[in-house]
């Protein structure tokens, strides 16, 4: 399903550049056929796009609570795959510092997307990490998965993951 909503956006940015194109070429007789109210409606939904359109300006990093507290540097870092898809992956970085007693405890973590992103945007909300007796970690991770069309935020469609990390 990602898959085709990348190549639904793909589509429908080489459209809107094609009739802006056919525009510049043939002019108001553009719109003089059967078609002409589709593509206004193609023209102002991708005008209002490139309007309204922004990089995400999600931070995705999470700081936990406490981890400012602990002093010293991040002394292990780990990572994890969350979602692994076809056209894009979802990462989690976890950084740990080392408490009073030598123990493991999460300071920091980040989760983004990776891949052939087009029409989708990644926000890392919340993680919780716990300590095993093995020396791994298990976490729960929830975010925000925005789906886009032409800049325009269509779904959004929240995700939860859980596993161990090692």
């Amino acid at each position: 399903m990602y898959l085709i909503w990348a190549l639904i956006n793909a589509a429908y940015v080489i459209f809107f550049f094609g009739l802006v194109l056919a525009l510049f070429t043939k002019g108001k007789e553009l719109f003089n056929n059967k078609y002409g109210n589709a593509i206004i409606v193609v023209f102002v939904l991708g005008v209002m796009g490139m309007l309204g359109a922004k990089e995400g300006d999600f931070d995705n990093t999470y700081l936990f609570h406490g981890a400012k507290d602990i002093k010293g540097h991040h002394v292990k870092m780990m990572s994890a795959t969350l979602e692994e898809n076809f056209p894009f992956d979802i990462l989690l970085s976890v950084s740990f510092k080392e408490n009073e007693t030598g123990k493991l405890v999460p300071s920091s973590s980040h989760a983004n997307i990776n891949g052939f992103v087009s029409g989708y945007q990644w926000e890392y909300k919340y993680a919780d990490i716990d300590a095993l007796e093995n020396g791994s970690f298990s976490y729960k991770v929830n975010g925000l998965m925005h789906w886009h069309l032409f800049g325009i935020n269509v779904y959004s469609q929240s995700k939860t993951f859980s596993g161990v990390l090692e």
